[in-house]
């Protein structure tokens, strides 16, 4: 994927109020992408999360604390919310795992990213 198609990816994912044009662009610079194996927990209940997913092709089931689980189609990022501007670290409350072989841009969130 190109850098205007990462852009372009996370402009669509990320809220415009709160992710202004020159940090989507900060983001696309630092973001790379993965291929993800199925059964591949990338996010686990607890952890300390330095990186948030957006699931560009595949299937994530979500596994929170209470509640059957949810599924996460592509388009969609996959972390804690807020956390992509947030310096403080953020704790997952939910374990995401790939139902399928996924394709994932992996952005660091801004406390993580060396400047």
């Amino acid at each position: 994927m190109e850098h205007d198609e990462r852009f372009d990816t996370l402009r669509r994912c990320l809220p415009q109020k709160t992710h202004s044009d020159e940090l989507v662009a900060t983001l696309v610079d630092h973001c790379c992408e993965l291929d993800v194996a199925q059964g591949t927990i990338l996010v686990n209940v607890g952890q300390t999360v330095t990186e948030v997913y957006v699931l560009l092709a595949g299937k994530i089931e979500i596994r929170g604390p209470s509640g059957p689980p949810s599924l996460i189609e592509p388009g969609t990022v996959v972390g804690v919310s807020g956390v992509v501007v947030d310096d403080e670290p953020q704790v997952s409350g939910f374990t995401a795992v790939a139902l399928s072989h996924l394709t994932v841009l992996v952005v660091p969130l801004a406390g993580s990213t060396s400047e």
